[in-house]
């Protein structure tokens, strides 16, 4: 027979192979802008997704797991890159904002997560940590001065990333109240 932890722990590794199976899938949903380096992607959404429904603990380890396969080699990262390289090239501080939106995220939502909360987190300081890591990585790695930065590392991505946040609060909120996850 099952004891409650052991159920748990198949729980939370079948939602963590979710989520990084999701955050693959949403790697190829990718568009390159002739402005810039970085790739119009939907992984945003399913980072916000794993950080509004997950658990620290496993919402982290998420991150960390897609970040080894690509590292490996599998093609996970957009565009279908992999390697090392890809984690510390011109975009590499976005992977880094990545694994902090979902860190700090998860660590103050606290239990009754609504829509409102969820989209003010996700804007407010999930897109602001990617933002903040991905510019100041993209412009140390190519030399550029502010506001050459801010016109290819930010600008161009604000109106999709406000869809994309409230498209993944609004689908995180249903699922933490369908599944009663991410509040434990």
């Amino acid at each position: 027979m099952i004891n409650v932890a052991q159920k748990n722990k198949v729980r939370d590794i079948t939602a963590i192979g979710l989520m990084v199976a999701l955050l693959c899938i949403s790697s190829y949903i990718a568009f390159p802008l002739p402005f810039t380096p970085i790739m119009l992607t939907s992984q945003t959404i399913i980072i916000n997704l794993i950080a509004i429904t997950m658990n620290t603990k496993n919402g982290v380890l998420s991150i960390i797991v897609f970040y080894l396969i690509g590292a490996i080699g599998l093609p996970v990262f957009s565009g279908g890159r992999s390697g090392v390289g890809t984690l510390v090239g011109p975009s590499g501080g976005y992977f880094l904002g990545f694994l902090l939106t979902v860190l700090v995220i998860t660590l103050i939502k606290g239990k009754n997560l609504n829509l409102k909360k969820s989209i003010i987190l996700t804007v407010f300081v999930g897109m602001t940590m990617i933002y903040i890591c991905g510019a100041a990585w993209m412009g140390y790695y190519n030399g550029l001065s502010f506001m050459e930065n801010l016109k290819v590392s930010i600008l161009p991505f604000i109106p999709g990333d406000l869809i994309k946040c409230v498209l993944a609060s609004f689908i995180g909120v249903r699922i933490n109240k369908i599944y009663g996850v991410g509040n434990e």
